[in-house]
């Protein structure tokens, strides 16, 4: 058994999380040391998105899916993302209580688009062409289901900044999908 999952009470979760960490560990490394450049941190990063993520196990998580090494990939990305912060000191501004300061465009929401359009290699290809961050939280936000309050826990952020983050995203999106909206969603 690996040692820091010994952390993890219950059983059926550990067995999951040892089976994601076996099956993927090797990649999820690869993504946190594209954020840290530094082998042991980016284990650290690993070993800390794993024990984030046993919140989101149920009987139906199947850690051999797409949707699992998705999800883990986030949560490593979030997790390397604040430590590479914390590390380095970048400064912050904390933006809960702006929200409103923000323009919030109620066109700017692509979740009509994406129930219109149930095309998901056409939505990944434009999700790929706005920023990893955004896309990241729009896959937590609508492909898996997560609510705001978990995605803050999962990527070490406020909840203030996942709501401004996925209206900024949804922002991105919709000037992407734009034009095309019209001629993909009919």
């Amino acid at each position: 058994m690996i040692t820091f999952l010994m952390a993890i009470e219950d059983e059926f979760i550990r067995s999951k999380m040892a089976e994601i960490y076996k099956t993927y560990g090797k990649r999820l490394w690869h993504v946190a040391n594209n954020f840290l450049h530094d082998d042991y941190e980016s284990e650290d990063a690993v070993q800390e998105a794993v024990l984030k993520s046993t919140k989101y196990i149920n009987d139906d998580f199947d850690p051999n899916s797409n949707d699992s090494l998705g999800l883990m990939i986030t949560i490593v990305r979030g997790v390397s993302k604040s430590m590479y912060k914390k590390n380095h000191k970048i400064r912050t501004v904390d933006i809960e209580g702006h929200e409103n300061d923000i323009c919030s465009d109620e066109a700017a929401n692509p979740e009509r688009y994406v129930l219109q359009l149930g095309q998901q290699e056409w939505l990944a290809e434009k999700l790929s062409e706005i920023k990893v961050e955004y896309s990241d939280l729009l896959s937590l936000k609508y492909h898996y289901g997560y609510t705001n309050s978990e995605i803050a826990s999962m990527l070490s952020m406020s909840e203030g900044n996942v709501r401004v983050k996925l209206m900024r995203a949804r922002k991105a999106l919709h000037e992407i999908i734009g034009g095309e909206s019209d001629g993909k969603a009919q």
